[in-house]
């Protein structure tokens, strides 16, 4: 994936490793390792909740400076999933908003990208989200689609967290 459509991908995808990682709280708070990660899960969750407003927030002001009507804007963004085939097949949409960002699309493609890379990170890091068939977070996001505007988990969601903080630091 490159391009404008990863904005579509991270907001379909934060909400999803958010609801892993409480789901992941709360089903490991009996478990003493589980506790001294508390405050880990609790930063990551909350640096996640800002990020997800932030490409909200940004996606909002680029696709209304690119004259996208109001209603597409907001089921774009509280239906990121449903609506994420319609906005980026449509070519002038995309170069408007190329020519919106002007100078700063590949700056700003480049930080999404990033950003997609540490929330694959993020998933692979949580067994019982993630498994190694799947191939990417838009993979992830069909396979665990929510229901009634919440995600849920059939299986134990556990955390491999040297291979995170690893992948974290390979990040950097």
């Amino acid at each position: 994936m490159s391009g404008f459509d990863v904005v579509g991908v991270e907001l379909g995808a934060i909400p999803l490793i958010i609801s892993a990682l409480k789901k992941y709280k709360n089903t490991s708070r009996r478990l003493r390792y589980a506790r001294q990660k508390e405050e880990l899960v609790n930063e990551l969750t909350r640096s996640l909740n800002e990020q997800h407003c932030f490409v909200k927030g940004d996606l909002y002001l680029i696709l209304k400076g690119a004259f996208l009507e109001d209603d597409k804007i907001d089921r774009f963004l509280n239906q990121p999933d449903s609506s994420l085939n319609e906005l980026f097949n449509n070519q002038a949409l995309v170069q408007e908003v190329e020519e919106c960002l002007g100078d700063w699309y590949t700056p700003y493609i480049t930080a999404l990208g990033r950003c997609t890379t540490m929330l694959m990170a993020i998933a692979k890091s949580l067994t019982g989200l993630y498994s190694d068939s799947q191939a990417g977070l838009s993979t992830l996001i069909k396979a665990n689609p929510p229901k009634n505007g919440l995600y849920e988990f059939g299986r134990r969601i556990n955390s491999v967290w040297q291979k995170m903080t690893w992948s974290f630091k390979s990040m950097n």
